[in-house]
């Protein structure tokens, strides 16, 4: 298991917006909370319904996110991740 900042525009770590990576499963944090999770055994995207449009900071990070995972939430499902 690992845990990474995801990087602001100037390439530094963003505090607060985390990408935790376990077995096969990437999951987004951002201020502690559990944003989305990414099986890519079953290539499927979670996104918490009740925060992943939580506020314009963890929507830019999210949207960053999917790029480095190479998903989009289109199709993803939505769910109760906490």
């Amino acid at each position: 298991m690992y845990a990474r900042n995801l990087e602001g525009r100037t390439g530094k770590p963003v505090v607060n917006q985390i990408e935790v990576s376990a077995n096969s499963i990437k999951s987004f944090f951002s201020y502690g909370t559990l944003i989305a999770e990414y099986c890519g055994e079953t290539n499927t995207l979670t996104l918490d319904e009740t925060y992943y449009n939580y506020s314009v900071t963890t929507s830019k990070y999210l949207n960053q996110w999917f790029r480095n995972i190479g998903q989009c939430k289109e199709g993803a499902v939505y769910g109760d991740l906490q």
